[in-house]
């Protein structure tokens, strides 16, 4: 592919005024019509308004800059270093960022709370392959007659440019490129395994720089985590709500009691006798990592006694008894 810049004349960082100043002065010089017979004239018209296409269309001029090597020379370079002959203060290089790229995972609370590693997958936005980002076929295209593939016409009158109608200024028959319709971009899927942090609540976003769409600098990949709930599990800040069944016997009569919660911390507590229940105990630093500091918060445990089940209709009515003295005695 050629270099536009020069064959414009002009440094890639040229603004859109620059680009359009350049043209017009190449355009009148290399006419088809100024120089009748000139097969040559011809050729550098139509590479001078290929370039000028391309560089006065903000979308094409950045894919067109991805294929240039980051190091190419200004054409003046060359001319400043022999009289200076020292180096030249190079310009700001002239960067297309990749584009962020979004996509969500799904995972379980207890992989919330421990961090995970997860297989994703999301569509990255690279150059078309089959165009390198020219947004044209490879084959040749039909010339305009009217223009002779110069997409100009210069009026006859004022000398005036003006855009052959005929060809609507494209100076050749429309084509384009199939695999990416003329867009100079195709999606990719990508799959990749990323580290989930711990402790991250649901519907929050995690960057991960680098991992989106190519570019000078790439995109960074933008990651929707959800959590799933679970049964007699919550979440609520940065504590963990678990629900531990205890025998109504125990609720009764006290004792100890072991309960594991399901992120895996094992809890040892003792319960009063006539314990109710709904009562909670807290185990603090147990719970979720703080986002701003190192602590953590709790695990807040609720006891519900477990009724067992009865099959004999006596040991019922003799329970039901019981209840009913017990309430009449609080009232």
């Amino acid at each position: 592919m050629p270099n536009y810049y020069e064959l414009l004349g002009i440094a890639r960082h040229s603004t859109l005024e620059d680009i359009k100043k350049a043209f017009r002065k190449l355009a009148m010089d290399l006419h088809p019509d100024k120089n009748p017979g000139d097969p040559t004239a011809t050729e550098r018209f139509i590479a001078v308004k290929e370039a000028f296409e391309t560089l006065s269309d903000p979308n094409k001029r950045t894919v067109y800059d991805l294929t240039l090597p980051p190091d190419s020379k200004r054409p003046w370079d060359d001319l400043f270093d022999r009289f200076s002959r020292s180096t030249t203060p190079e310009y700001p290089q002239y960067t297309v960022p990749g584009a962020d790229c979004e996509a969500e995972v799904i995972i379980t609370l207890i992989e919330s709370y421990t961090g995970c590693d997860k297989e994703i997958s999301y569509t990255q936005s690279v150059i078309c392959p089959a165009c390198s980002g020219s947004m044209k076929p490879d084959g040749r295209a039909r010339t305009c007659a009217d223009c002779v593939g110069s997409g100009y016409i210069i009026n006859a009158v004022n000398q005036q440019l003006s855009v052959c109608r005929r060809c609507s200024g494209l100076g050749k028959a429309r084509s384009s490129c199939a695999a990416c319709q003329s867009t100079g971009y195709m999606a990719t899927h990508v799959v990749k395994t990323v580290p989930i942090p711990e402790s991250v609540s649901d519907r929050s976003t995690v960057r991960y720089p680098n991992l989106g769409s190519p570019g000078t600098t790439n995109g960074d990949l933008l990651l929707t985590v959800r959590v799933t709930q679970m049964d007699d599990t919550y979440r609520i800040g940065n504590d963990l709500l678990c629900n531990c069944p205890v025998p109504l016997i125990t609720m009764i009569d006290g004792g100890q009691v072991s309960f594991k919660s399901p992120v895996g911390t094992v809890h040892h507590f003792d319960v009063s006798p006539g314990t109710p229940s709904g009562d909670i105990r807290i185990m603090r630093g147990f719970g979720f990592k703080s986002k701003s500091s190192a602590t953590r918060g709790d695990v807040r445990i609720r006891l519900l006694g477990e009724i067992p089940k009865i099959r004999s209709p006596q040991i019922a009515a003799q329970l039901r008894s019981i209840l009913d003295q017990s309430s009449d005695k609080m009232t």
